[in-house]
């Protein structure tokens, strides 16, 4: 299990990966914490996210209690998106990913 630190550096090495390499979707696993009450790197992964957003690092992040079809957001990432609607985590409210768009 890494630390929050180690999380955050893996998560930034990922996302410029995907941008090198062209790639436009990214799902993020941080899982929600072993005891079910939530860990401390989602909080952090989705904090970080924020301000990758604000900076123009990312276009856009949904957590993946929010990615599915009642959410606005995942309306508009899956028209872009469509094969998203594909994926095994869509309308299935999993606090322990997060989805994000280059």
């Amino acid at each position: 299990m890494p630390t929050v630190d180690q999380a955050l550096a893996r998560l930034e090495e990922r996302i410029h990966n995907a941008r090198a390499s062209g790639q436009r979707t990214l799902k993020i696993i941080h899982g929600y914490g072993a005891s079910g009450k939530g860990g401390s790197i989602r909080p952090a992964v989705q904090g970080r996210l924020k301000r990758y957003q604000t900076d123009g690092l990312i276009r856009t992040w949904i957590p993946g209690e929010a990615f599915g079809r009642g959410d606005e957001r995942s309306k508009k990432v899956t028209n872009d998106f469509p094969h998203l609607k594909d994926d095994h985590d869509f309308d299935r409210q999993n606090k322990g990913i997060t989805m994000v768009t280059l």
